[in-house]
């Protein structure tokens, strides 16, 4: 199985807003800002079809400056561009994903630039493909694939964050105490 990268497409601008963007007043991290997304669940060419949406996860932080504008974790969605499942004659299944937005304090942060595909085994060059008894292989991008994508708009700083809500939650306490093993003494 080969998972690639791909330069950004024409189906990744059919996201872009169609009524004109305002200027933003104030600081902000600017369109085309690169960022790290990866894939929260598995997408597979076996079920995927061109329209399904699956969650994304923003890797690293987005920062102006030392201010965290939207934390690392922030959750977001991706759309199957294109799916073709394993077929006769060794024909490998196919997928292609593209990352719409992330979503963050109640608001949509749109994406572009980001694109991951990947073909599962071919096996046509097998002797029983023409009989149609040989099927290729699927193939699936699997939970934290990922790579880069670009903010399709201005975002706005307004909305930075404190550092220390980054951090991660800590865990419930443990029980008070320890279950009886009634096999030892």
């Amino acid at each position: 199985m080969a998972i690639s990268i791909c330069a950004p497409a024409f189906a990744q601008d059919a996201a872009a807003p169609t009524t004109p963007v305002t200027p933003v007043a104030g600081p902000v991290v600017p369109k085309n800002t690169v960022i790290a997304i990866s894939l929260t669940q598995e997408v597979s060419s076996a079920t995927a079809k061109p329209g399904d949406k699956f969650t994304i996860k923003l890797d690293q932080p987005i920062k102006y400056g030392d201010q965290v504008v939207v934390p690392a974790g922030a959750a977001g969605i991706g759309e199957v561009v294109h799916a073709a499942p394993k077929g006769n004659g060794g024909r490998a299944g196919e997928i292609l994903v593209a990352a719409r937005y992330l979503e963050f304090n109640g608001q949509r942060i749109p994406l572009k630039g980001f694109q991951l595909s990947a073909g599962g085994l071919d096996t046509s060059s097998g002797s029983l493909w023409a009989m149609g008894l040989v099927k290729g292989g699927e193939t699936a991008l699997p939970v934290g694939a990922g790579g880069p994508a670009k903010l399709a708009l201005d975002l706005p700083v307004t909305a930075a964050i404190e550092p220390a809500a980054t951090a991660v939650p800590v865990s419930a306490p443990a029980p008070a105490a320890a279950p009886v093993d009634p096999n030892k003494e």
